[in-house]
């Protein structure tokens, strides 16, 4: 398939904030984002330095979402690549407008593709920690090597030889973290491109005693409960957790430590 190059405007955008309640996770504490890296690898797409990143799939082949679907941590990240020499850089991208994007982090492949590679799934283990939040893209760099070697040639519902599905978005050229560019879309390949988020998503706690709260937040991958008084007329809710802070079903970094709001009784005001 012939390279291609795509050139896109560079400008500076704010940083944003997400936070949302988790859809459906593959696990309690773990889900996977991107492609499911079943198609095969062939060929790429732009030149060196060329960042992409997923837009959409075509038939929803892949049973990942394409956005973070939690607020966590990526704890390790592939490729699907045939491109030996190429050295990958995972970019972590805030949808910001249209087609343009946000860089927040970057995380480098510690080498390059080993020659010999014709088509193979390449896992890159992430030895810091790589916050992601909900809604958040995952984009990869490409430098050396022939092409973007994550991308791969799926020509499907085409008309007149142009897909009519896109399924990537490309940027010739990176830009620094903290700044947004507008990408291009490419209308003739998915990235094989994937990552596994940990997270702590928050049980519900309410109406259990504060001695039964730690076991499911340590569970949920959640970290030390934080014990709030709160005084309460009613007999009944004193002794009770009332809720929780961040409230139930809402994701987090593993770790995060959650607050729970215990009812009490009220003391007599003195005469």
């Amino acid at each position: 398939m012939t390279t291609r190059s795509r050139i896109a405007g560079l400008s500076t955008f704010a940083a944003l904030a997400a936070c949302a309640v988790l859809a459906a996770p593959a696990s309690a504490n773990t889900t996977v984002m991107g492609s499911a890296l079943t198609l095969p690898y062939q060929g790429g797409v732009c030149n060196n330095n060329c960042l992409s990143v997923q837009l959409t799939q075509v038939g929803g082949n892949s049973p990942n979402p394409l956005t973070s679907p939690a607020n966590g941590v990526v704890t390790s990240w592939a490729v699907r690549t045939g491109d030996p020499d190429a050295l990958y850089t995972l970019r972590i991208l805030t949808p910001f407008v249209n087609n343009a994007y946000v860089s927040t982090t970057s995380v480098r492949a510690p080498a390059p593709v080993p020659a010999g590679t014709v088509d193979s799934i390449i896992t890159y283990p992430v030895a810091t920690t790589v916050p992601i939040k909900f809604g958040q893209a995952i984009g990869v760099l490409q430098t050396n090597g022939g092409g973007a070697g994550a991308d791969v040639g799926l020509p499907q519902n085409t008309t007149n030889g142009v897909t009519t599905n896109v399924i990537s978005n490309n940027f010739n050229g990176t830009f620094l973290d903290g700044l947004g560019a507008t990408f291009l879309p490419d209308q003739q390949h998915e990235l094989l491109l994937q990552a596994t988020i940990k997270f702590c998503k928050v049980p519900n706690l309410v109406g259990q005693k504060p001695a039964a709260a730690q076991a499911p937040l340590t569970a949920a991958d959640c970290g030390t409960a934080r014990i709030v008084r709160k005084p309460v007329k009613k007999k009944r809710k004193r002794g009770k957790i009332l809720r929780t802070a961040p409230a139930a079903d809402v994701t987090a970094a593993p770790g995060t430590a959650v607050k729970i709001i215990v009812g009490v009784k009220k003391k007599k005001k003195k005469k």
